[in-house]
Parts: C-alpha cells; structure tokens; sequence
C-alpha cells in the first residue's frame, strides 16, 4: 500500500510523467510500382505541448521524400504529410518514426514513436516471351529508267564535289597556309572540374534555373565518367550507371553519394521536383569529390616529381658522382 501511495505521489509531482503523446502513421497506399508516390500522413495527439515531427532534407526511412507539407492543427490534433517515393522492389518497412514533444512545467524533451508501417513496391512487367516483328512485310518497288538516271546524276554531283574540294585544298596549302593542327585530347579530370567551376560561377539555382543547373550536374558527371572509364554513361539510365560502377569496382562512398546526386537530378528533370539549397550545394561537392577520387593517379606523381627542389636535385646528382668515383 505504501509503494503505491508513493507511486502516485511522483506521478504527480512529474508533469512528464501525467501528460503522453499518441502518434499515428499511416499510408494512403499498400501497393505502388517503382517510382510511384504516395502520401504519409503523420498524426499527433495528447495534452503535450510544441510537438516537433521530423523535417527529413531527402530521406524517410528507406523513402525518399518528394515533398514536405506544413503542419496542420483541429483542435487537439496535429497532423503533417510526407510525399514519399521507393525505388527499390519489394516489401519495404518504415519503423516507428520519432516526434519530439514537450510537456507543460518540464524543461526536458521527450520522445514519442508512431506505429510501423510498409509498402509492397513492385516492377514493371515485361513480357520476354512475345518477340518483335513487323506490322507487314517489306513492299520491294523495282527499279525504273529515271531511278537509275537520279542515281547516276548524285554520283556525278559527288564526284564534280569532290574535285572541287581537292583544288580548293591544294591550292590553299601551296598559297603557304598553315594546316590546321588538332588540339590534343584533354585528360576527362581536367574538362570536368574546368565545366564545374563555370557551372559554380553561372550561379543557375540562385536565379531559379533549378532544372538547368540539376540537367547540367547529371550531364557533367555521366560525360567523365565515360571518358574516364569507356561506357556509355550519357546512354544509361541511373540504374544502369550504378550497376557500372559497381562492376568498375568503385569505392561503395562514392557509389552512394554519385546515386543520390542523379536520383535528385532526375526527379527535378522528369517529376517537377525542387530541391532545397543545401542539396545544390551538396550535389556539386559530390561531382568535384567524385572526379577528384577516381581521377588517375598518375597526375599526381608527376605533379610531385615537378615540385622536386634544387637541394634533392643536388643531393641526387652527388650521389651519382660518388658511385661512379
């Protein structure tokens, strides 16, 4: 009887122990495709006070977060919804998300979780059974006078063309003209970080060319890597990209962050998303340290060998000079 007494008594005497918060999670869809949205919807309700539910930048769990709405209040009950998007297949579980929440006479922040909930995700069906083939077979149109008569004619126009260039070029270079040299093929390193900092300098998100500059990061990106490794990365979808660098080998760092920077990208370009500053910046950092850590490393042995001073040279010379006395 006495330890009861004296539980109610600290029950009391604790206001964070008299006040609770429920949080509720709940989806408006079990079953989306790959790429697809659906809404969370986040719901707070109890006697606590300045409720804080999570402000995610990108993520949500294993989701990523397309938009953020505000907070909304009716009478007691605080709700906020998320606009989230998977891109992995499968059964995708969310656990409980936490949401800060103070109690009136207590300076101390507490914790409330919501209830866990999931998703099936599936991918689009193909059916590799069915083979292409044509509507209708080819129509072959035998040849006439006249077609043979045009033939002719354009291999005439071609010749008579080509003669005219040859002159045209031998005359050029005996009036002494110089030939025109081509420029030597730059290293892929190079041009991609001269193209970021121009793309730093244009200052495109701060004037609200957001697609532009995302469309240029992705565009920047794809360009070294296939000059830098020999695939066709300005081809490829994101997916496909990723599944090269794995196979290249690529360290895992950079295989996430060179992913996170091209899902942003594409979402902007194809599903009218609009990032926040903080994620420009980052995508930037990301190409600069992704060129910066795959680039050959022969670059810098030289750049260290040319930075040799005149003493190590000295004492590298009088080192020969005694082996041969």
């Amino acid at each position: 009887m006495r330890l009861i007494l004296v539980f109610v008594i600290l029950s009391l005497s604790h206001p964070a122990l008299a006040q609770s918060l429920d949080v509720s999670a709940k989806l408006d869809s079990s079953h989306i495709l790959i790429g697809d949205w659906f809404t969370l919807t986040l719901t707070a309700k109890g006697s606590a006070s300045e409720i804080t539910f999570p402000s995610p930048v990108d993520t949500l769990g294993p989701f990523e977060v397309v938009e953020t709405g505000d907070t909304k209040k009716e009478g007691g009950v605080l709700t906020r919804t998320y606009v989230l998007t998977a891109f992995d297949t499968g059964r995708i579980h969310l656990r409980g998300i936490p949401v800060q929440y103070r109690v009136p006479g207590d300076t101390g922040v507490a914790v409330a979780y919501s209830n866990p909930v999931s998703i099936q995700v599936s991918g689009v069906e193909i059916d590799t059974t069915k083979s292409f083939r044509d509507i209708k077979e080819v129509l072959h149109v035998p040849l006439t006078i006249w077609d043979y008569l045009l033939y002719t004619g354009i291999l005439l126009l071609l010749a008579l063309l080509a003669w005219l260039v040859y002159r045209w070029y031998r005359r050029r270079n005996q009036e002494g003209e110089e030939e025109h040299v081509a420029e030597p093929v730059r290293p892929p390193d190079l041009v991609a970080l001269e193209k970021l900092r121009e793309l730093r300098e244009r200052h495109l998100w701060e004037h609200g060319h957001v697609k532009e500059y995302q469309s240029a990061l992705s565009e920047i990106l794809r360009e070294y890597i296939e000059n830098r490794f020999d695939i066709p990365a300005l081809e490829s979808t994101t997916g496909e990209l990723l599944d090269y660098l794995q196979r290249l080998g690529v360290a895992r760092f950079l295989q996430d962050e060179a992913r996170q920077m091209l899902y942003v990208s594409d979402m902007t370009k194809f599903a009218k998303y609009k990032p926040a500053p903080d994620e420009h910046r980052k995508g930037l950092s990301v190409c600069l340290h992704f060129v910066e850590e795959t680039r050959p490393r022969v670059t810098a042995v030289e750049e260290e060998t040319v930075e040799i001073g005149d003493a190590a040279k000295d004492e590298v010379k009088t080192a020969e000079e005694n082996k041969d006395a």
